[in-house]
């Protein structure tokens, strides 16, 4: 018998890597699973966060029946979500305000009130501490309930109406704004003094600068001879163009018999500092803010413009923030046996119309820049530092502690000395305190006095109610539609007896001192001019500036930009409005370009490779401020350069005298002018042997800054590149661009044109109108009227900011309808 043996059959490749592909097998079937869990897990979560945006959603249509009205109130929006609000009078249409501004943009409503209160660390944790130190030494959580109390009662019934609505229209929504699910808060309700929060918080962002400047100018004083003092320090700018016309300024002359390197610069303010006040030399750090300014407004009397009606115009530049602080409202309820109709924008946190116009007058603002505070050297007791000199003899200090509340810490003291005229701020030179007596600070400077002028008839009775409104010192520009144009300040003037308020004093023996406010007959203003203008520049002299002082005015090469363009405007129009508003003729920076062109064509300037490319550069001047101009941001950038170094010798001399202080903060470009046309070789910086080397040095500066990114990447826009945020895009890593508005590369300047631009700073709307004749008038402004990011109407005005591109001034046809009921 034969036997075979059978062949093992041989394993497949498969099969012999068996044992090796199944746990690969396994762990890519388990990838997947994860990978589809958290798919799933992502889009269940994008599912979350949309329901929740979508249930704090406004309601727009319908009928709700609410409590805290006394009649129907109608809420007609449109295309854009821009309310219109009927109501039988202005304390149902307070409620209706508050309605709306809390159901489009609650979250920046109460970052507007807790910014003046000094709450933001409660909601943000420790990275407010820094702002709410600085409020803290107001304490205007305090001074509003106090404020609050003493106003007319029918001013405090409107608050407490609006209080209401905005409680109402935060009950209304389905979800809470989204900003506190990610903060872990909730909330907290109205109330109604805290509308008087959004006044101090606009005053703090608005008046913040006028204490540097005294110190600022009080430190030059000290360090330098008089002559010296009176030309680094001018009172008046040859910029200036105020409504009065007054002989040409003339610069101080350049002081001779010193050079400013020889000065001595001993550090006795640190060691006096030290000694100030013993045991109680408690100063209050105050967070100290940027210097902008860019508002601009105007009015055009019938006699100038096109049609034969007045025309305002505004363009108040602010910070710039998603959403925008305006919010676009207009307002109808009956006064006698007419209908009184309003349109403007708010401020979310208040009821009153801020700029508008009403039929009849129409009215824009711009921040005066008047001296609203004063610093107060206070002597201390040598042998008992808890008491300070008065008229009245000696006083003990009050000491404060205010509580700060620290999400996720424990709560902060701010502790500070308090004194009869404010809050100790520091130590002067010779160990006295320094005080500072603001406006802000004292009692019943806030009221709603202004709400009357939604129902003015006239530029006369318009100005008479600006005078006696209790807000931060702004410029009042008016028209009306019988003609007449008009100018004063809004808001309250300190009487100074005894003393101007342009540097600190001593105010013990009672000789300086504030008797009480300006009379309101007192208040300068002009009226029935060709057109009257304002760019937070001087606006008076004489007795009238006397009565104002100076808080830090603006050069006036912005006004002046201002003055020319409307003063060539012989039948005025809304095109032309816009065109001034959006200007960037480079007025005030030719002369810089000129020179510079000519230290670098000069025989000395020893070009090389880089300083001839430099040059090349400048033949693209455009005398123009536009988006793609590498020439002019690098003119701006050499002036900026030369201007450290020219002042370099002055700022580290005042600075042994207040460490704080900056040129900048003062009138410096005419004695800046004069050292760049002049070279007086005693003013000049020991490190240069002659003005040409500080020049070139200048030039070498800015090619050092250019050199990193290149000629292509410095150009006007790339510095103006828009950075419009939500405050919570931050805290959300790659997903925060959806809160904020796109990049966009813009023309204009910072500083000394009608169109100022900066990446976070701008025209935080433009406006022109004629009462009367809304249907013909414009409004722009950035971001759109919704806080929510998900809303049609979050960034939908956009686009036309942007494009500068007018859109009516009235709100359009009505596309949504909700009725509340009682």
């Amino acid at each position: 018998m034969s036997t075979s043996k059978k062949k093992a059959r041989q394993p497949s490749t498969d099969q012999a890597n068996g044992t090796k592909s199944l746990p690969i097998r396994l762990g890519l079937n388990r990838l997947l699973v994860f990978v589809g869990v958290l798919g799933l897990g992502f889009v269940a979560c994008a599912i979350l966060v949309w329901l929740t945006l979508a249930g704090s959603l406004p309601r727009e249509d319908g009928t709700l029946h609410v409590s805290g009205i006394g009649s129907p109130v109608e809420i007609r929006r449109d295309r854009f979500g821009i309310p219109t609000i009927s109501a039988v009078d202005r304390k149902d249409a307070a409620f209706g305000t508050g309605f709306v501004h809390a159901q489009d943009r609650f979250f920046q409503m109460d970052t507007l009130r807790r910014k003046s209160a000094g709450e933001l660390a409660e909601l943000f944790g420790a990275i407010a501490l820094p702002l709410d130190r600085s409020a803290a030494v107001h304490r205007f959580r305090l001074k509003c309930t106090q404020d609050f109390q003493s106003l007319p009662s029918d001013q405090q019934a409107i608050l407490i109406s609006y209080a209401a609505g905005v409680n109402a229209g935060l009950a209304e929504l389905k979800a809470m704004p989204f900003e506190y699910y990610l903060l872990g808060m909730r909330p907290r309700p109205w109330r109604p003094e805290d509308s008087l929060l959004i006044v101090y918080t606009m005053a703090l962002d608005l008046q913040g600068t006028a204490e540097n400047t005294e110190l600022s100018e009080n430190a030059l004083k000290r360090v330098l001879p008089e002559k010296a003092f009176q030309f680094f320090a001018p009172s008046k700018s040859t910029w200036d163009v105020p409504l009065d016309p007054e002989p040409s300024v003339t610069p101080a002359p350049i002081p001779n018999g010193f050079r400013v390197a020889d000065l001595p610069a001993s550090n006795t303010y640190a060691e006096n500092r030290s000694e100030s006040g013993g045991k109680n030399a408690c100063f209050f750090s105050v967070a100290r803010p940027d210097r902008y300014e860019g508002s601009n407004a105007w009015a055009v009397g019938p006699t100038r413009t096109e049609d034969r009606h007045t025309i305002v115009a505004n363009d108040p530049h602010l910070v710039l923030r998603v959403p925008n602080i305006w919010y676009r409202l207009a307002l109808s309820w009956p006064v006698g046996d007419a209908a009184n109709y309003v349109c403007g924008v708010t401020i979310p946190g208040a009821p009153p119309i801020v700029i508008g116009s009403n039929g009849h007058v129409a009215w824009g603002l711009t921040n005066a820049s008047i001296d609203s505070d004063d610093v107060v050297l206070v002597d201390v007791k040598k042998a008992d530092p808890d008491f300070y000199r008065t008229a009245a003899g000696w006083e003990q200090f009050e000491k404060i502690s205010v509580p700060i509340n620290v999400k996720g810490s424990s709560p902060e003291n701010a502790q500070f000395l308090q004194t009869i005229w404010g809050p100790v701020r520091g130590a002067d030179l010779d160990g006295r305190l320094r005080v500072l007596h603001s406006v802000i600070d004292q009692p019943g400077v806030v009221n709603l006095n202004r709400l009357a002028i939604e129902c003015s008839a006239s530029v006369h009775e318009a100005m008479e109610i600006a005078k006696r409104s209790g807000i931060p010192a702004q410029n009042f520009v008016v028209a009306d539609t019988s003609g007449g144009i008009g100018w004063t300040v809004m808001g309250p003037i300190p009487r100074r007896s005894g003393f101007d308020g342009r540097l600190p004093l001593v105010w013990a023996d009672g000789s300086q001192h504030w008797d009480g406010w300006l009379g309101f007959g007192e208040y300068p203003e002009r009226s029935n001019l060709p057109f009257i203008w304002s760019a937070n520049n001087r606006m008076v002299n004489g007795p009238d500036l006397a009565k104002l002082g100076d808080g830090g005015y603006d050069r006036g090469a912005r006004a002046t930009q201002v003055h020319d363009d409307l003063a060539r405007c012989l039948s005025a129009n809304y095109h032309d409005m816009l065109a001034i508003q959006t200007d960037i003729n480079a007025v005030f920076l030719n002369r810089w370009y000129d020179q510079l062109a000519s230290v670098l064509s000069a025989p000395r300037a020893a070009l090389n490779t880089a300083r001839e490319e430099f040059r090349g550069q400048l033949h693209g001047w455009s005398r123009q401020a536009d988006a793609s101009s590498i020439a002019y941001r690098l003119t701006r950038e050499y002036r900026n350069e030369v201007a450290v170094r020219s002042f370099e010798p002055l700022t580290k001399l005042a600075r042994t005298v207040y460490p704080d202080f900056d040129y900048t903060d003062l009138n410096y470009e005419d004695p800046l002018w004069s050292m760049v046309t002049a070279k007086p070789k005693n003013l000049l910086s020991s490190r240069y042997s002659n003005w040409e080397e500080l020049f070139l040095d200048a030039v070498d500066a800015v090619i050092r800054t250019v050199k990193p990114i290149g000629y292509q990447h410095f150009t006007v826009g790339d510095r103006n590149e828009t950075r419009i945020q939500h405050p919570m895009s931050g805290a959300l890593g790659v997903f925060g661009n959806l809160l904020n508005m796109a990049a966009d590369r813009l023309p204009g300047d910072r500083y000394d044109m009608p169109r100022i631009q900066g990446s976070a700073f701008g025209a935080s709307l433009r406006m022109a109108v004629s009462p009367g004749h809304e249907q013909k008038g414009y409004l722009v402004m950035p971001c759109g009227q919704s806080g929510n990011p998900i809303s049609s109407h979050y960034r939908d005005l956009h686009a036309a900011w942007v494009a500068d591109r007018p859109m009516p001034f009235l709100p359009g046809p009505e596309m949504h309808h909700l009725s509340l009921i009682p």
